[in-house]
């Protein structure tokens, strides 16, 4: 049972603008119990799972200082005082304080290799942010990308070296973009996953992007060994620009907002079965951006699949591809009543992550529909039959195809969905184009997400114990 005290340290840190000198004051009254074993770990990292720091995390970092300066020891309890917070951050406020709390945490000497037994399963901080990897996989990405930087400025600890400055992509906005590099390691050693960096130099913050489109500011990867090549000359209209947001468009593809108006596109792509990113300066373009274009076809992220009962689908984003370019469509909103479709010119560029496509032959443009000034849907002839492209109740786009035209107010997230048709996805193939079956779908998820798996065991994001665990429950599903 959490004791009063400690209840009133919880809810002297609710309010949005916190009295500060109120909670120290509240910390004080601990005296000797600050370092004191409490609940399942420390007063402390019980406040990380226990307060409402949610987007909120400088709530995280004040009252880190305060216990710290407070005499909160992080190697008491062996090592447990600061293990546990560093732990509990996982599921505190989801932010980039996370990031500057733990730096906190280890300059005072917590622990980065600390691990918990709990009877015959042992865990360390590492296992608890592969976790929060998952996020990839639920559409978080921005939070999954977090938990890379969190990830890596442990590894990084762990292995005695420099930690500091590892910060989320976010921390970025308001910088200026000076130079754009690309690095490529030297050693043969290397992992081919991480082989190649760019750097957006964002004044002097090194925003790092991974061949699997992981983003984020690792001043250590300045320090590698590697080839530079200086890419400014090919991005010359965006040097100078400042970031004025960042957002991820799907788990292999993400932007840099720029003051200039265009947008610095991130996409992951493969070449010869390897992963890289792509950076690509793109152009935002209006909603009559399909007018008296001829559309060559409809393209989706690989890694989905759907049951053969399925009518109603849900993408991240969508890529068409025209006689004269191709464009991303993603959107983006923060509730319902304002999410909107962007449109995105990426000029000749195709993805290999987004090779899953619409299963017809002749594609025609027929209007888009708004809602007040923003586009919030497409409608499309595709081989006689109606297929629709809106926004949803969450942050993505709906696919539904009809035999006739409908108001596409009656098909929102909420439609039944045997007013709907089956829609049949395919890949590109020796002869041109093939359909495939929903085994087929289903086989190919499965192959995609063991080589996902296979890569993490690799890259040490997972342990052998959680490959096999994830595996055995990907064989079941299969057989469902």
């Amino acid at each position: 049972m959490k004791s009063e005290l400690f209840e009133s340290i919880v809810r002297a840190c609710e309010p949005e603008q916190v009295d500060w000198t109120k909670v120290g004051s509240l910390v004080a009254s601990l005296g000797p119990a600050i370092n004191d074993r409490y609940e399942d770990g420390s007063v402390l990292s019980e406040l990380y799972a226990d307060m409402d720091a949610y987007k909120q995390g400088r709530k995280l970092l004040e009252i880190t200082r305060i216990f710290l300066s407070l005499g909160y020891d992080v190697r008491a309890n062996d090592g447990m005082n600061g293990g546990e917070c560093l732990r509990n951050l996982c599921c505190s406020s989801y932010d980039g304080y996370i990031l500057k709390t733990a730096e906190l945490l280890l300059d005072a000497g917590a622990d980065p290799d600390y691990s918990r037994s709990d009877g015959s399963d042992k865990s360390d901080i590492l296992d608890d942010i592969s976790w929060k990897l998952g996020y990839w996989h639920t559409g978080e990405y921005l939070e999954a990308d977090l938990f890379e930087a969190y990830y890596r400025m442990i590894e990084l600890a762990q292995s005695g070296e420099d930690y500091h400055g590892i910060q989320d992509a976010p921390s970025c906005i308001g910088k200026r973009i000076s130079k754009i590099e690309k690095l490529t390691l030297v050693h043969q050693e290397a992992d081919d996953r991480s082989r190649e960096f760019h750097i957006i130099w964002c004044e002097e913050t090194p925003l790092i992007v991974s061949q699997t489109v992981e983003i984020y500011v690792d001043p250590s990867v300045d320090r590698f060994d590697a080839y530079r090549e200086d890419l400014s000359g090919q991005y010359r209209d965006l040097i100078g620009s400042r970031v004025v947001d960042f957002l991820y468009v799907s788990s292999a593809s993400a932007q840099l907002v720029l003051d200039g108006g265009r947008p610095l596109v991130i996409i992951g792509d493969e070449r010869e079965g390897k992963p890289f990113a792509r950076l690509v300066e793109a152009e935002a373009h209006p909603e009559a951006f399909l007018d008296e274009k001829s559309i060559v076809g409809l393209y989706f992220s690989t890694g989905v699949s759907y049951s053969d009962s399925c009518r109603s689908y849900e993408e991240d984003a969508v890529l068409i591809q025209t006689d004269s370019g191709n464009y991303m469509l993603y959107s983006e909103g923060e509730d319902y009543a304002e999410h909107r479709i962007r449109v995105l010119g990426i000029g000749g560029v195709h993805s290999n992550q987004m090779d899953r496509r619409l299963a017809a032959r002749d594609i025609r443009f027929i209007e888009s529909f708004h809602t007040g000034d923003s586009l919030s849907g497409l409608h499309f002839l595709c081989d006689g039959k109606h297929l629709y492209l809106t926004v949803t109740e969450f942050r993505g786009i709906k696919l539904v195809l009809r035999e006739s035209p409908t108001d596409p107010a009656g098909i929102g997230y909420y439609s039944e969905p045997f007013e709907h048709m089956k829609i049949r996805f395919g890949r590109p193939s020796e002869t041109g184009f093939r359909e495939l079956s929903a085994a087929e779908d289903r086989q190919e998820l499965f192959e995609s997400e063991k080589k996902r798996l296979g890569a993490m065991l690799e890259h040490g994001t997972i342990t052998k114990e959680l490959y096999d665990e994830a595996l055995q429950g990907l064989i079941t599903r299969m057989k469902d």
